[in-house]
């Protein structure tokens, strides 16, 4: 037992470490050695635990799309009012691109045909967000014709404001939220007069 714990730390700081690194100088512009340098390892234990630096990234990536899937699909599934539900979804993504904004970014501009792995993963990642969220468009019986373009956009809403937010201080996550929740109830409204 204590030998998986010490596997997990280890695989967990090297994660760590990568993920901030990544975030300062993007995928091409980390090396290994600069992983293991910053996570106390050798470059060999790096390998033990991933086949390549590709590998390690996607390992990234996918686990905290995965863990904002699952974070959505119990948002989603929430026995409770869907105007409820749809709030606390777009905050809940608002947040969580907040927080790791520098890795969703690269992980759009970088992971471009990145490898087989990430193409059977990213679409099922996506389309359980995408469910998740017209589940909730469609308990909200909102009239929204197309609940699965409406989701797309969403989405897309939120993830532009927020990422391209890095460059404003005007804009927090509540206005950002509220902003998307209001043109998506039919009321938008400048989030500055909130």
């Amino acid at each position: 037992m204590a030998k998986e714990n010490a596997t997990d730390y280890t695989k967990d700081r090297i994660i760590k470490c990568a993920a901030e690194l990544f975030a300062e100088s993007g995928y091409k512009g980390v090396s290994m050695r600069e992983i293991s340098s910053a996570a106390g390892i050798s470059k060999a234990s790096i390998y033990y635990y991933f086949s390549s630096k590709e590998d390690l990234y996607l390992s990234l990536i996918i686990r905290d799309m995965e863990q904002l899937v699952k974070d959505l699909e119990v948002i989603a599934s929430a026995q409770e009012e869907p105007l409820v539900l749809l709030r606390r979804f777009i905050k809940y993504y608002v947040d969580f691109s907040h927080k790791r904004g520098p890795i969703i970014k690269l992980a759009f501009r970088e992971l471009v045909g990145m490898g087989e792995r990430l193409d059977e993963l990213l679409p099922d990642i996506m389309t359980r967000m995408q469910r998740s969220l017209q589940d909730i468009l469609v308990r909200g019986n909102w009239g929204i014709g197309q609940p699965e373009m409406a989701a797309c956009a969403i989405f897309g809403m939120a993830h532009i404001l927020t990422l391209h937010d890095e460059q404003r201080t005007a804009w927090n996550s509540n206005e950002i939220t509220s902003f998307v929740y209001n043109l998506i109830i039919g009321c938008g409204s400048d989030p500055s007069k909130q």
